[in-house]
């Protein structure tokens, strides 16, 4: 029991980057709650038991829906959804992480066709993680599901956080170089919050730059905040960049963000994530009125 107990610390240390963990009876319980999971996650990527949710960014200039992230989801029987930041973590930690993104890019690919045949010319952002960009398989994969429709990976853009480049930036860059020769773009996601060089992002195929929601949330108010929002936009349009800024949430926030050359924003201001029968009714609704309500942005 001592052992275990050690161990359990020991992992907690690892996971947290610490130099010690003291054992409490909560991490015995997370312990068995993570096992739990993974063992559940089998059976879901078996039987397809994930969903795909849509948030749209919004361009700021004309106030149009222009693209739509995926987010997965994962219901369970008694209505509620165990959250994405939980057992994706569990899933990065083996071979499932892989297969998750595979059953996501394929379930993307029929849903950019319910956009078309919704007459929405949306770009679907999918979000890739660390373990995705290191399996030597992920550029053949690509190729296997859009191989079909040329015109898919047009509609596509691949998201990749800071902090998952900087885990092997040799490996990291040939294959975001490789995928990039199928057709597709990179965004960089919760830029910010890791520690890129401005030589990687010189040299990475990325044409957007997502500014992390931490900056965001408090820019209005925060003058440090607002420099380095500031700075980023600066950086990306030098970069030839497009930029969207994350977790918008207010009418000031939107307005600041477009009188600083922001060019597209995300957040609860202009939508939650949506399944995909009230993401296009979204859509639609503000495109039959030609545009999203200009006075939001």
């Amino acid at each position: 029991m001592l052992l275990r107990q050690v161990d359990l610390a020991m992992y907690e240390s690892k996971k947290n980057v610490r130099s010690y963990t003291l054992y409490t009876a909560a991490l015995e319980s997370s312990a068995a709650d993570n096992l739990n999971i993974a063992t559940r996650l089998k059976q879901a990527i078996a039987q397809q038991e994930f969903e795909l949710w849509y948030q749209p960014p919004v361009d700021l200039t004309d106030g149009n829906v222009c693209g739509a992230e995926a987010l997965i989801r994962w219901p369970q029987p008694d209505g509620n959804y165990i959250p994405p930041d939980k057992f994706i973590k569990i899933a990065e930690q083996s071979s499932q992480i892989t297969q998750i993104t595979e059953w996501v890019m394929n379930k993307a690919k029929e849903d950019i066709q319910r956009f078309t045949q919704a007459n929405l010319n949306l770009c679907v952002h999918l979000n890739l993680s660390v373990k995705d960009l290191q399996c030597p398989l992920i550029v053949d994969k690509i190729k296997a599901i859009y191989s079909e429709d040329a015109g898919a990976d047009h509609k596509l853009m691949l998201e990749v956080t800071e902090s998952a480049m900087m885990t092997d930036v040799v490996k990291v860059k040939t294959t975001m170089q490789e995928i990039a020769n199928t057709g597709l773009v990179f965004s960089i996601d919760d830029f910010g919050t890791g520690y890129s060089s401005l030589a990687l992002l010189r040299d990475l195929p990325v044409s957007q730059i997502k500014i992390d929601r931490s900056f965001i949330s408090d820019m209005v108010r925060n003058k440090d905040d607002l420099a380095i929002v500031k700075s980023t936009i600066y950086l990306a349009q030098h970069l030839g960049c497009n930029i969207v800024a994350e977790g918008v949430e207010d009418v000031q926030t939107s307005h600041l963000l477009k009188t600083l050359g922001c060019d597209y924003a995300q957040g609860y201001y202009f939508s939650k994530p949506l399944k995909i029968e009230s993401f296009i009714h979204f859509a639609e609704s503000y495109r039959s009125v030609g545009s999203l309500n200009v006075s939001k942005v």
